[in-house]
Parts: structure tokens; C-alpha cells; sequence
């Protein structure tokens, strides 16, 4: 009974599954759909069905409700905590416009499928000047006002790593320290822009090509019975 269960499982190998993957859009880009309306998104095709492009926006925006932004910031004592949640896809008329395009074009558009995604607050730039935002501190040893522009403003970074998949939330719990959280709250107060970057990682299809597999049936169940022998405490005669 063992034995035919093995030869079940071997037979049942033979089964082929076939999944299509984006074409690195660097080595193939797509050309043949309007850029009209398509120079904003990331697109690719479909490894194996010709009828299918991939579509993503380049940037992403806070998420909102009722008109409002999910956004949360609190500070006290030294610190400061940020919560915001992150929407990554294609929006409104934007939506509507792009997959006229495709459709036009004779496609079918299909999200990126992402699988896994990073998340780094960047330093904010200030509005007024159009540089990056530094802090002023007092050398201890000279007693001078310096200036570092290279200072990281938190402490603590969490956020989803799965996908995202487009229309999803991506939620950021950010601990920041003293000097971070007196810049997003003089920031957020003014209602300048909060600066993240996504990065999210994909699948691409790889160089196709084709192979043979012969196996031998009679081996595997030599080594087959060698090893349920083994694990059976028996020895092999």
C-alpha cells in the first residue's frame, strides 16, 4: 500500500502549472500604448499571456476619509509618534483614463502583483529654501553653532512588508525623536507634504527555456525502500 502511494505521488508530478510573470519593463518597455496617459505608470508585460499589461503609479498618497487625511501625530518629553496609513494605486478619472488606454490598445490591465514591500521616511525639504532640513546644535568642545544636515529624525520605523496590493492600505507607525518631532510637527502644521519612500519588489519573468527530465522509476524505488527501511529500523539485506 505504501508503494502504490509513492507511485500516486510520483505520477502526480507530472502535472504542469504555468504562471505568467511582468517583463522587466527596463529590458522590454512597453511602446505600443499611448504614453498620453501612461508616461505616470509603471507598465509591463505578461510573460506568457500576450493580452495582459501590468500597471502601477510611480508614487503613492496619504490615504483619506471622508475627505480626510489618516494621519495621526502626537509628542511630548522629548519624543513623538506618527501613524499614518498609505494608499498605493490608481485613482478617479486618473483610473478611468489609463484603462481606456490599455483597453485601446487592445489589453487587459492587471495590477502589479508585489510581494513584498520597504518603507523609509525621508528627511522633509524645507519649503522656503529647497533643501533638506538640518539641525542647529552647539559643539560641546569649540562652544559654536553647527549645523548637521545628515540627522536621522526617528527612532523606531514599523510597517506592513506584504505587497502592497494596489487600492490597499499600507500602514507606518513612526517613533520619532526630539528633533524629528519638532520638524513634522511644525510641518504637519503647516500642511507641507509628508515624504515617504516605497519601495515594493516583484517577481520578473526570467530567460525562458526548455528541458527534458527523464526519470527512472526503479531507483527511486530502491531508494525509496532503503530509506523507509532506514526510518523503519530495519536493515537492508
Amino acid at each position: 500500500m505504501i508503494i502504490n502511494l509513492f507511485l500516486l505521488l510520483l505520477l502526480g508530478l507530472k502535472t504542469t502549472i504555468i504562471l505568467g510573470y511582468p517583463v522587466d519593463p527596463n529590458k522590454v518597455p512597453v511602446t505600443d500604448i499611448s504614453q498620453k496617459f501612461t508616461k505616470d505608470y509603471l507598465l509591463a508585460y505578461d510573460s506568457i499571456d500576450k493580452s495582459i499589461i501590468y500597471y502601477a503609479p510611480k508614487g503613492g498618497r496619504v490615504a483619506l476619509m471622508n475627505g480626510q487625511p489618516l494621519l495621526g501625530f502626537a509628542s511630548g518629553a522629548g519624543v513623538g509618534y506618527l501613524n499614518a496609513q498609505f494608499e498605493f494605486g490608481v485613482f478617479g478619472s486618473e483610473r478611468e483614463k489609463l484603462f481606456d488606454a490599455i483597453e485601446n490598445a487592445g489589453y487587459t490591465a492587471r495590477p502589479f502583483p508585489y510581494v513584498k514591500t520597504t518603507i523609509q521616511p525621508l528627511t522633509p525639504i524645507d519649503p522656503e529654501t529647497g533643501k533638506v532640513i538640518c539641525e542647529e546644535f552647539e559643539n560641546q568642545a569649540t562652544g559654536k553653532i553647527e549645523v548637521d544636515c545628515s540627522a536621522n529624525l526617528y527612532t523606531k520605523l514599523s510597517f506592513s512588508r506584504i505587497g502592497p496590493t494596489l487600492g490597499e492600505y499600507v500602514p507606518v507607525t513612526i517613533q520619532l525623536n526630539s528633533f524629528g518631532s519638532l520638524v513634522y510637527k511644525s510641518f504637519l502644521r503647516s500642511g507641507n507634504a509628508l515624504q515617504i519612500l516605497l519601495n515594493a519588489e516583484y517577481y520578473v519573468a526570467g530567460t525562458g527555456f526548455k528541458a527534458k527530465v527523464t526519470v527512472d522509476y526503479s531507483k527511486l524505488l530502491e531508494n525509496y525502500h532503503a530509506y523507509s527501511a532506514f526510518m523503519m529500523g530495519y536493515a537492508q539485506i
